[in-house]
């Protein structure tokens, strides 16, 4: 069963989400994160929590504020907004079940290791092509001379919808050294990557396993698969329940 719910950040901003309730409840609930200029809508998102749903977990799936249905502007937006945001959904989550699983696609990834390095309030993690190292060429060397000029760059997103980001968003993204906040992941962990991802290093997954402290931890290297896993959640699910 799908449930709509609302839940509010430290900022007060009111964020969107959808519950899946399953029949018979595992011990364990999931919150899903999403990745850049998505929402808990896109990508492979809604069918893998509804294949978990199937599996009795408890699922959360929402929206980062800014984006989708959540208020707030996304060109207000930074990593450590974001990383309340998490925060916030996580207190939200607790008072519906105690043991909770993080999983974070992309920059949704970089925020749940950014979150729990600072806050260690979950249980375990799982990373899907996590954004600790952003290879794709999104923006040339003349959009960043806007950037230092005019203090922002627009840009049209992958379903056309028209966006800003600040200087302030990528100075507060580069002041997160992720692959070092890797060593306060003292939790069981997952990092699942394709070997043909364009937009995140697969090289800089394998070295964020490696530092990691937790002695339960997994990679997978998918053979063949991109960034989204050609958005079929079916390509993860095996990795993600056996892990769980």
């Amino acid at each position: 069963m799908e449930q709509k719910i609302y839940f509010k950040n430290s900022e007060n901003l009111k964020l969107a989400g959808i519950l899946h309730i399953p029949k018979y409840k595992k011990e364990i609930g999931i919150i899903i994160c999403h990745g850049f200029t998505g929402s808990k809508d896109k990508n492979f998102i809604p069918e893998l929590a509804r294949n978990l749903e199937r599996n009795n977990f408890l699922v959360l799936r929402f929206d980062f504020s800014g984006n989708g249905e959540s208020e707030g502007k996304f060109e207000e937006r930074t990593y450590s907004k974001y990383v309340e945001d998490l925060k916030s959904a996580i207190d939200w989550f607790r008072e519906q079940i105690k043991k909770i699983c993080v999983i974070g696609h992309s920059m949704g990834g970089s925020i749940a290791l950014i979150e729990y390095s600072k806050y260690k309030n979950y249980d375990k993690i799982i990373l899907l092509a996590p954004g600790i190292k952003i290879i794709k060429k999104s923006f040339t060397k003349v959009d960043f001379e806007k950037l230092e000029k005019q203090g922002y760059i627009d840009f049209i997103d992958s379903w056309g919808e028209k966006r800003r980001l600040t200087k302030q968003y990528f100075e507060d993204r580069e002041s997160y050294n992720q692959i070092e906040l890797g060593k306060n992941l003292d939790i069981p962990a997952l990092i699942i990557v394709g070997d043909n991802d364009e937009s995140v290093s697969v090289d800089k997954c394998r070295e964020l396993f490696q530092i990691l402290p937790s002695t339960d931890k997994k990679l997978k290297i998918l053979k063949n698969e991109d960034h989204v896993f050609h958005n079929k959640s079916n390509k993860i699910l095996k990795y993600i329940l056996e892990f769980l």
